[in-house]
């Protein structure tokens, strides 16, 4: 066999697990830092909305004459009430203080407004507010909003005025500034929750990569072992039509050998190539249900027992078509005798592009080495002779561009495997199994 599996787990591999945990535990601590600042500033706008509940009602009860008069509101005395308000020691408060108040009617309209003209941002938030929208339509409860204006924050806070009916007839604006202190204590704790929280996420990734790279072994190994079994029962399936051509498996080599090298000359991807050696190694498997009386049959085959023959392919493609695993050999499989001109195809005179790439790439393959081996009805042809048979089917039986290139490849290959007992092409196919299907799988 030439499965030969190891399972370490390659150093890709490592490095794309401690990559994703580093991404992962990145993105955590982002989240952590967001949700730690948002809660913080959730915490700030708390204690603003609850000062505003109080100045609602305080405002309220100072303001009860002038909310309740019929008709418009009473401009003057809401403004005095205003300053009233704002003069009370009660709203001295150590998280900060309101700057600026406004009083505004159901159409949005200032009424009354009060600012502080000590505090350094008063003109941004006075420009602020004048192009601010205040006709609000909301029933109860506070509205607020925190933001910055000139580098200082800020919680812009509105609260609904009624009168003795409940009747909204108003609603008070604030902006709150938070003090430096709280500004101060809020990003210590930003800070600590954040440390704390990346803190954690690293300890998580340290124990986690451990225990997640034995895991990966262990999948690695199984995976490994389902490659082996899956491999070994490639090799079963085409060593069981090949002993019924021969007593040798050299063909099933030497053709696979010959595909993966014009497949790399054609610049086939890792996939394709996986496809083509799958296909390559069963390209006959069909033939189990062909009689052995015209299967080794050492003369031609009449006309009859040619079309028996042809139906190798459709066995074929039932084989592989019932494997999770085998079924992208059918490119192979049920395509491999179709001509490129499209005449005297076995199954589906596909022509050209239209026939698969490795059915074509295949199908050069697989003729050079029956013209260059030992069959039961034929002695081998030299090398010159098979080259020029292969160029003279160029445009009709084969793909012109890559019989070009297989001739560019030929000759080492010849030299190296044909005419050679089984050992050299197992060998040379081992490397090649390794490289498209042992190194891909742990580079996974």
């Amino acid at each position: 066999m030439f499965s030969n599996s190891q399972n370490p787990l390659s150093r890709s591999v490592k490095k794309s697990l401690i990559r994703r945990l580093a991404i992962g535990g990145f993105i955590i601590c982002l989240i952590i830092a967001v949700y730690v600042l948002l809660a913080n500033r959730n915490d700030v706008g708390g204690v603003v909305v609850y000062r505003m509940i109080q100045v609602t009602e305080l405002f309220n009860s100072l303001a009860a004459e002038h909310l309740n008069s019929e008709g418009s509101l009473d401009r003057a005395g809401l403004q005095d009430s205003l300053e009233e308000l704002i003069a009370m020691p009660r709203l001295k408060m150590k998280e900060g203080q309101f700057v600026y108040a406004g009083i505004y009617d159901l159409g949005g309209h200032e009424i009354a407004k009060l600012t502080d003209p000590d505090f350094e941002q008063i003109g941004a938030i006075n420009g602020f507010m004048e192009n601010a929208s205040h006709k609000l339509s909301f029933k109860k409860g506070i509205l607020h909003e925190t933001m910055r204006l000139q580098g200082k924050l800020l919680v812009r806070t509105a609260a609904i005025l009624t009168n003795d009916k409940a009747e909204t007839v108003a609603h008070i604006e604030g902006m709150y500034a938070v003090s430096p202190e709280v500004i101060s204590e809020i990003r210590s704790r930003i800070i600590k929750g954040i440390l704390i929280g990346i803190s954690v996420v690293i300890a998580t990734v340290f124990l986690m990569y451990p225990i997640i790279l034995n895991l990966l072994s262990r999948v690695s190994k199984l995976t490994v072992n389902l490659l082996d079994s899956n491999l070994e029962t490639l090799q079963v399936l085409g060593s069981a039509i090949a002993k019924r051509d021969s007593d040798t498996d050299a063909h099933n080599y030497r053709v696979t050998i010959f595909s993966v090298r014009l497949a790399e000359a054609a610049g086939l991807d890792q996939h394709s190539i996986q496809r083509l050696i799958k296909g390559a190694f069963l390209h006959d498997v069909g033939k189990i249900g062909v009689r052995d009386k015209i299967l080794l049959k050492p003369g031609k085959l009449d006309d009859e027992e040619f079309e028996i023959m042809k139906t190798h392919v459709k066995h074929g493609l039932d084989i592989v078509s019932r494997s999770n695993w085998l079924h992208d050999a059918e490119d192979v499989v049920g395509y491999h005798h179709e001509k490129f001109n499209g005449k005297g195809g076995y199954n589906s005179g596909l022509a050209g592009g239209g026939i698969p790439i490795n059915a074509r790439i295949f199908a050069i393959a697989d003729v050079f080495d029956a013209l260059t081996s030992k069959r039961p009805y034929k002695e081998p042809f030299p090398y010159d002779m098979s080259i020029e048979i292969l160029q003279e089917g160029r445009g009709t039986y084969f793909d012109p561009a890559l019989v070009d290139m297989f001739i560019s490849i030929a000759q080492p290959l010849y030299d190296l495997l044909s005419g050679k007992d089984d050992n050299i092409p197992q060998e040379e196919l081992g490397g090649i199994i390794e490289e498209y299907f042992t190194k891909a799988s742990a580079a996974y």
